[in-house]
């Protein structure tokens, strides 16, 4: 996954920075240096974005059942 991959990712999906990062436990820093490019985006992050699914998004937006 590219930097520009995941902004964009994330922005489809309305989320900030810090809400993704408390839906899959990173701190919302690393996310920023991610988009920026200033650190190599690990496969374990984006396995952890696909084990997030839709569940974790949507608990982080108050929106669970």
């Amino acid at each position: 996954m590219e930097p520009a991959e995941l902004k964009t990712w994330r922005a489809e999906r309305g989320l900030s920075q810090r809400v993704l990062a408390q839906a899959i436990g990173y701190h919302w820093r690393t996310i920023q240096e991610y988009e920026r490019g200033a650190i190599a985006i690990p496969r374990k992050f984006e396995l952890a974005l696909i084990g997030a699914g839709r569940e974790l998004v949507d608990q982080a937006l108050g929106k669970a059942e």
